[in-house]
């Protein structure tokens, strides 16, 4: 059983795109394994502050994640109207996958709403991104 972790601390200024986009740094992480293994991930995005003025409050705006292990899909989480104080708090999204011996990326991405004016990675203060390792017998 091998772990991985990694955190990220940085803001980045700019709009949310409404294409699927990698999360700033980007949230992205290579691992190694010998054998075919299932992988655990986990993945959090904390905020440090409300969205921006330039957000409008009755906007049915969205806010979707998405975990990809090789390009691939394994969850996807969605945030409607990401302006409620509740929706606010940190964004935690866990998926499951199988992997083959060698080297795999999992990255985390991101996309708003076409109608999201939300500028959220103003406020961003934290993400971390680990994954649990069990090799297949």
């Amino acid at each position: 059983m091998n772990r991985y972790s990694k955190i990220w601390k940085n803001r980045v200024d700019g709009a949310i795109s409404s294409e699927w986009s990698p999360f700033p740094g980007p949230m992205s992480m290579k691992i190694k394994e010998d054998k075919p293994s299932k992988i655990f991930i986990s993945a959090s995005v904390g905020f440090k502050g409300k969205p921006s003025s330039g957000y409008q409050e009755n906007a049915n705006s969205s806010l979707y994640y998405r975990i990809l292990v090789n390009g691939e899909k394994v969850v996807e989480y969605h945030v409607p109207n990401p302006r409620k104080l509740e929706k606010l708090s940190d964004v935690s999204i866990q998926g499951v996958s199988e992997i083959p011996p060698g080297e795999n990326t999992v990255e985390v991405y991101y996309k708003g709403s076409k109608s999201c004016s939300w500028n959220y990675r103003q406020n961003q203060a934290e993400a971390e991104l680990s994954v649990l390792a069990v090799p297949v017998h």
